[in-house]
């Protein structure tokens, strides 16, 4: 199975692109779902304190296995050879998490970095809805930084194989940028 890691800062269009994805059919796991889930569980009020009681490592573990799990189950309910499929896992913040599906056995990785500036995260996030940063300054300090101190910059900055998409504001360009670079497209 080829299996897509999509990695980006927060309001770059994860979530978009990887809802048109499954939208063409490839198998899709959002992990901040199961992230949700597990804050909820050790009753966190952020992946930071999940981390906190967790640890980094055990964190990223319990990420990666979900999403293995999900992506099986997505596989199972198709009369498709395995060896045929693509899968995207989205949402991906924790490099551990990352590590696992690079070196999985099953698996052929490719990784889709979006690249934005911080003030196009920033317009975008306010634009879904999202108020809780007044300033771009806050949004910086308190949401992109604290990915970025999970491993996000580290994903994205040291993975050798990534096919790199820079996020204008477009979607157009973005959705046929995320079309261009999985096999299927």
């Amino acid at each position: 199975m080829t299996v897509y890691l999509l990695v980006g800062p927060t309001a770059a269009g994860n979530t978009t692109a990887l809802n048109h994805l499954r939208q063409r059919g490839l198998l899709t796991v959002e992990t901040s779902d199961y992230v949700k889930e597990l804050l909820r569980t050790y009753n966190c009020k952020n992946a930071y304190e999940l981390t906190a009681t967790l640890g980094l490592e055990e964190t990223g573990r319990q990420i990666a296995l979900n999403a293995d799990e999900q992506l099986a189950q997505a596989a199972a309910q198709r009369n498709t050879p395995p060896s045929e499929l693509e899968g995207v896992v989205g949402g991906l913040r924790i490099m551990r998490t990352v590590q696992h599906f690079a070196a999985h056995p099953f698996y052929r990785v490719e990784f889709i970095g979006l690249y934005a500036s911080e003030e196009l995260c920033f317009k975008q996030h306010r634009r879904n809805g999202r108020e809780q940063y007044p300033t771009l300054q806050a949004f910086v300090e308190q949401k992109l930084e604290p990915d970025y101190q999970l491993g996000l910059r580290d994903i994205m900055t040291r993975i050798p194989q990534h096919r790199r998409i820079e996020v204008t504001g477009d979607l157009t360009h973005l959705l046929a940028s995320v079309d261009g670079l999985t096999c299927g497209g």
